[in-house]
């Protein structure tokens, strides 16, 4: 789907942790500078329609201390679907490394058993954070964000199990009253996968987390080399819109009639595709077979692995020197 000559695309989710589908199964830690850290975290409330977020550090005591309040409320808003993301500022210490920090940020975590998703701010100042969020500057911190990604609550300095489930009944009530402009999921596995497909053909590369379950992996095949690699879904999307970003256009559509073999929460679908780019007034077409293979999670199908064959050239049904649209 993304890249020429890539036979096929697995993604591998590493199975759905015990009692919460939106909690990972280990620490995910990234580095992002304050612009992509703001971006993707607005991405995320706008999705979830809100999300709790703390900010920390491992030389701070008082971050550390709270932690297990902040794993807590996690398990809880889970229930309900919000994220809970922290924010790192370990790299604020002067001098530190990023080896050095994500040595202590992992040995944290594992320490209070925080296995939660992990954003490290990798820039010399806060500034961009501060302006997005009016934050003090002094952490902790933590921020409840409404869906358009404004502070609808927040606890400054060390919090409490009281003023942790304060932040969680506003994010839940936010999620009550969302207005529900965009229609529920498909409760049919084609049709779920088919809208996923219009997804990611129109280019809503926010939206596809909202198709596949939490701790996929995407695993990739090279037939040149015939090496494959694994990679977190993250770098699936980063991957996805740097290829869009360097062709003028993209279509993708069904080229058959989906095949689907389904048992109680489980569902397999598989459909051949037909795609089409351009770049540069050069038209490249290529086909193949998308399959899907999904679980039911608290009512909602979840992708937990998808795979496609890729052939370059126009499908079998389509005529020589023409695009079926």
């Amino acid at each position: 789907m993304v890249e020429r000559g890539w036979l096929l695309w697995g993604l591998l989710a590493l199975g759905l942790p015990g009692g919460s589908p939106l909690l990972p199964a280990q620490t995910a830690i990234r580095f992002l500078d304050g612009k992509a850290l703001v971006r993707e975290i607005r991405a995320k409330a706008a999705a979830a329609g809100g999300c709790l977020v703390n900010f920390w550090a491992t030389w701070c005591g008082p971050c550390v201390a709270e932690l297990p309040e902040v794993l807590h409320t996690a398990k809880t808003l889970a229930d309900h679907r919000i994220p809970v993301v922290t924010i790192s500022y370990e790299l604020m210490l002067p001098k530190t490394t990023r080896k050095e920090a994500l040595s202590k940020i992992r040995r944290t975590a594992a320490a209070v058993s925080l296995k939660l998703p992990i954003l490290v701010l990798d820039d010399e100042d806060t500034r961009i954070l501060d302006e997005a969020w009016n934050l003090p500057g002094p952490i902790p911190v933590t921020l409840a964000l409404g869906p358009e990604g404004k502070v609808r609550g927040r606890i400054e300095g060390r919090g409490e199990r009281e003023d942790f489930d304060r932040l969680a009944r506003i994010l839940r009530k936010l999620k009550a009253s969302r207005p529900s402009g965009k229609k529920a999921p498909p409760s049919d596995p084609a049709a779920f996968c088919l809208e996923m497909l219009e997804v990611y053909t129109a280019g809503r590369f926010e939206r596809l987390p909202e198709y596949f379950a939490e701790g996929a992996r995407v695993a990739v095949h090279v037939p040149a080399t015939g090496r494959t690699t694994i990679v977190p879904f993250k770098t699936f999307l980063e991957q996805a819109r740097g290829f869009r970003a360097k062709v003028k256009s993209f279509r993708e559509r069904p080229a058959g009639t989906p095949t689907v073999l389904r048992t109680k929460g489980l569902a397999s679908v598989s459909f051949p595709f037909e795609a089409e780019s351009s770049k540069k007034g050069a038209v490249r077409r290529s086909h193949g077979v998308n399959s899907f293979h999904l679980c039911l999670v608290e009512g909602r199908w979840k992708i937990l692995s998808l795979s496609w064959t890729h052939e370059e050239g126009p499908g079998p049904g389509a005529k020589p020197g023409m695009s079926r649209r």
